[in-house]
């Protein structure tokens, strides 16, 4: 919810919607998402010959959209998203608590709805730092197929494979690769604090349900295991 104020102004042939002419801007405030207070956000856009041109913050994140805007043939759109904020994104997708400043790039199309690579370089989870963050994904027909989502810090090194669905509390289908896993990079996040324990972790894991009550099964192994 929010107060949403434009302009917009257009010329062109009504036989001919590629010589369609439009141009505009919007302005949103006092705005909110799921509860979550949104900054002051605002958009300009045209299309000229059938390419669009979008330029726009929303919060603190900053968007650009340009190219074909399938008017005449197919849609083929280069979007760009800078300074996004992945905390208040968690909050109002209510997923876990994944936090850092991440950048975004992806592409519009007729063929597939969205494909994207996300990056976050300093990447929290439950304010705990968990190293660098990436995703190369695409999403089609309410799904978001991931290939794959990595996470790296020191020598440890995570992937990720899978589907999410855009429903309810997401359910999720991944499978997890640990190659390997160094126990002293995550001891905060699995133990609670910064406990002496070190080891080197391998395997796989395979995890189902939603992304709020996720269900997993793994084979591991963990190797020159140290504690206290």
């Amino acid at each position: 919810k929010g107060n949403l104020n434009g302009r917009l102004q257009f010329s062109g042939d009504c036989l001919d919607v590629r010589a369609l002419k439009l141009s505009g801007d919007v302005k949103m405030d006092k705005a909110s998402l799921n509860d979550i207070p949104i900054h002051v956000s605002e958009a300009d856009y045209s299309i000229e010959t059938d390419q669009f041109q979008f330029v726009a913050n929303l919060d603190e994140a900053q968007i650009q959209v340009n190219g074909p805007a399938g008017l005449g043939g197919g849609l083929d759109l280069d979007l760009k998203v800078r300074q996004i904020d992945i905390g208040k994104l968690s909050r109002i997708l209510r997923v876990p608590d994944l936090s850092g400043n991440g950048t975004f790039t992806g592409e519009i199309s007729s063929e597939v709805l969205l494909t994207g690579f996300l990056k976050i370089p300093e990447a929290s989870l439950n304010g705990v730092p968990i190293g660098v963050l990436t995703a190369d994904f695409h999403y089609e027909n309410g799904q978001v197929f991931l290939h794959p989502v990595n996470l790296s810090k020191g020598e440890s090194d995570l992937t990720i494979n899978g589907i999410a669905r855009i429903e309810g509390d997401i359910p999720v289908d991944f499978t997890v690769r640990v190659q390997p896993f160094q126990i002293a990079d995550y001891v905060r996040l699995l133990a609670g604090a910064d406990y002496p324990i070190e080891g080197v972790v391998t395997g796989n894991l395979a995890l189902d349900g939603t992304l709020r009550a996720l269900d997993g099964r793994a084979k591991l192994q963990i190797v020159e295991a140290e504690a206290w």
